[in-house]
């Protein structure tokens, strides 16, 4: 039986060690035929060098290694564009350089799920976080902060989601997967988002087109928590999340649905 080619892009910026770790969880997917899509961020370590030394495991663990290139920082937004705008796969999904998947089984079953439900895109409730593989903690992000329990009724009403992403965001985006032919469609992360809320973005826009969304229970992510990480920039983050919000607003006004607006932007507004 021939199974679809998934894309596993990851961005990069002066992590070679850390991405490293984030190839070798690649390697270990028990599904195959897999492209792992690298796009170095302007680098000046020894992320190429790194790349190079691996290639040859890589290909004889049977994916395919491509390598995108930039000799200039253009923050993740734009690299997650490239790397999708480049990939070849049915399936896309995206993982941070800085992160692991630590379940053998994420793309399989994540693949699975969507061939069964004829979904759009998809993502994982849980993950794990901690400093390292070993110590990390299972958690249950939620849409409200202490009820999980909610969770379901807003991720299936597409419209509802919307409404809470515009206040918080619990999806790990590292857990996306996205059909190529819906991306090529709708895109989803933009250049001007830099390294701001690049993925908040793509979540509002595809809640906002009602594309049809599968989530999985689980938790075969591991966000890794430490100093050089976009999310501990607080006065970027909360920029780029104005902006984006700001945005998705925008969209909703020009739709001609008053109703949805004002509450939305009242909503919006009394947050902040």
């Amino acid at each position: 039986m021939d199974y679809p080619l998934v894309s596993i892009v990851i961005p990069t910026f002066n992590r070679s060690a850390l991405l490293k770790e984030a190839i070798q969880s690649v390697l270990e997917q028990s599904y195959r035929p897999i492209e792992l899509v690298i796009v170095d961020d302007g680098s000046t370590d020894d992320t190429l060098l790194m790349l190079y030394r691996l290639r040859s495991r890589i290909t004889e663990l049977g994916i395919t290694l491509s390598v995108l290139a930039s000799e200039q920082n253009m923050g993740c937004g734009a690299s997650l564009a490239i790397g999708f705008d480049c990939a070849k796969g049915e399936f896309i999904s995206y993982l941070g350089s800085d992160d692991l998947l630590v379940d053998p089984n994420k793309t399989a079953n994540q693949v699975q799920r969507m061939t069964d439900t004829g979904s759009d895109w998809s993502y994982f409730r849980g993950m794990m976080i901690g400093t390292t593989p070993s110590d990390a903690q299972m958690h249950l992000p939620s849409f409200v902060p202490g009820l999980p329990m909610l969770n379901p009724i807003i991720e299936h009403k597409p419209r509802l989601r919307l409404l809470f992403l515009l206040w918080r965001n619990p999806i790990n985006s590292s857990s996306l997967m996205i059909r190529r032919a819906v991306y090529r469609k709708h895109g989803g992360w933009e250049a001007w988002t830099k390294n701001a809320d690049c993925d908040g973005l793509l979540l509002m826009n595809y809640s906002y087109l009602r594309l049809k969304c599968t989530v999985l229970d689980g938790a075969p992510l591991f966000y890794r928590v430490h100093e050089g990480q976009v999310s501990t920039n607080l006065n970027s983050m909360t920029k780029g999340k104005d902006a984006t919000r700001l945005h998705t607003i925008q969209l909703l006004k020009a739709e001609n649905e008053p109703i949805l607006y004002r509450l939305l932007a009242r909503f919006f507004r009394w947050l902040n």
